[in-house]
């Protein structure tokens, strides 16, 4: 028979109830906002990073940008091994801790120029006349690796949601992740523009990823309160990343679900 979607309820607070009951979705939702906040940070730091830590123009902040789309692009080659070897899951909780080591790396990047910088593949700049300082070098090869934990990230996560949330609801899931992403941002920016005028864009390299899985942590809590759901204790927070829903891939069972909690 025909689907009457007059009859189902396809708001947005329909779709947060809904998704408020799978805890293990709503936080690998959160790990892909994770990396998103982290990404930000480091766009939004990329000018200051250059001329304050680098000591160069700020407009030679493209070539921190720049190879980080040479990351993005690699990681689609490992990304499907990984999550079928794996689990999606860890595949994005790798992809966290790549971006968090990548950033923390680029507060010490005078230290480990002299090592990285003769090594480093964006050396090839240097072959079309550009002389960059062995540090730019070095944060352009970090800025790879944070274009590829953000790839795999994104592609581990939004497989996950692929795979385990009712094709009726995946609209609305996606959504709601962009709506967490960009609320999520607003805090850690506000304070690293604090921390930018007290101390130094070093410090706030060291530090910035501590803020933000933390204020991911509060959304989590938060988002479950709103959902009339009791508090979740940390353990629970963090259990509840290992919990894996049954995949509704194929399945009328699923389906039939999803329609039942868009009528309700």
């Amino acid at each position: 028979s025909r689907l009457d979607l007059t009859e189902l309820d396809v708001s947005f607070t329909s779709a947060f109830r809904w998704l408020m009951g799978w805890p293990a979705i709503v936080t690998i939702i959160m790990v892909g906002v994770v990396v998103t906040v982290l990404q930000t940070i480091l766009k939004t730091l990329g000018p200051s990073y250059v001329g304050e830590v680098l000591g160069e123009d700020p407009a030679k902040s493209v070539y921190i940008f720049a190879p980080a789309g040479l990351g993005a692009l690699v990681a689609l080659v490992p990304a499907p091994w990984l999550n079928g070897k794996i689990g999606e899951r860890m595949s994005a909780a790798l992809g966290v801790l790549l971006m968090s080591l990548s950033l923390f790396v680029m507060a010490f990047v005078e230290v480990v120029a002299p090592v990285l910088g003769p090594i480093s593949p964006t050396n090839i700049v240097r072959v079309v006349g550009f002389d960059p300082s062995d540090e730019l070098m070095v944060a352009s090869l970090i800025s790879i690796f944070t274009g590829f934990a953000v790839s795999l990230s994104a592609i581990s996560v939004q497989t996950y949601i692929n795979k385990r949330v009712p094709m009726l609801q995946q609209g609305r899931v996606f959504g709601l992740q962009s709506v967490l992403a960009n609320a999520a941002a607003v805090i850690p920016l506000l304070l690293i523009g604090i921390f930018a005028e007290l101390s130094s864009i070093e410090l706030i390299l060291i530090i910035a990823p501590w803020i933000v899985l933390g204020g991911a942590y509060a959304l989590l809590v938060l988002a479950t309160s709103m959902a009339r759901g009791e508090t979740p204790s940390g353990r629970e927070v963090f259990d509840s990343f290992w919990e894996q829903p049954q995949s509704t891939s194929g399945s009328e069972s699923a389906i039939e679900e999803g329609l039942a909690d868009l009528r309700t």
